[in-house]
């Protein structure tokens, strides 16, 4: 059994991405939660979306170990414009991808991985008004982590 735990996360001028991911793999089958925080401003607007991922994967390996995996989405989505009118979006598309590798050291692993995730929010409201556009989240964040690794005893 292992328990992992990543985090990543990149930042410039407007864009802020943060990512944390915690799983639990038994008999190389692991099942998780990814939570995503992105913000960005830009032509008036302020993009604030919270995006969490179920996740499904499969490890390989028992010292040095890699893990394939998927996640679903759900989350909320928020779009500020420059006269403080907020729409609130909760109908979210997409998937995310992901790789980790691992090395075992007694208990501990150490982790390496990179995430690729591809989400749209769309039908964004405020009150009864509606927003006409989508909105595409697109891109990799690499994350690192620790990870403890247990023997079951049968």
């Amino acid at each position: 059994m292992r328990l992992r735990q990543l985090n990543g996360s990149s930042s410039n001028e407007s864009l802020s991405v943060k990512i944390s991911s915690n799983s639990i793999i038994w008999n190389s089958w692991g099942f998780g939660q990814t939570t995503e925080n992105f913000k960005d401003a830009k032509s008036g607007y302020a993009f604030d979306m919270n995006t969490q991922f179920v996740d499904l994967s499969y490890t390989l390996g028992r010292l040095w170990t890699m893990t394939l995996g998927i996640g679903i989405p759900s989350g909320t989505g928020k779009i500020t414009t420059s006269s403080n009118t907020e729409y609130k979006s909760s109908t979210v598309s997409g998937s995310g991808y992901f790789a980790v590798f691992g090395l075992e050291i007694g208990i501990f692993e150490f982790l390496v991985g990179h995430r690729v995730n591809n989400v749209e929010y769309s039908k964004f409201q405020s009150g009864s008004t509606a927003l006409d556009t989508k909105y595409k989240l697109s891109g990799g964040q690499t994350m690192i982590g620790l990870g403890l690794s247990f023997s079951v005893v049968k």
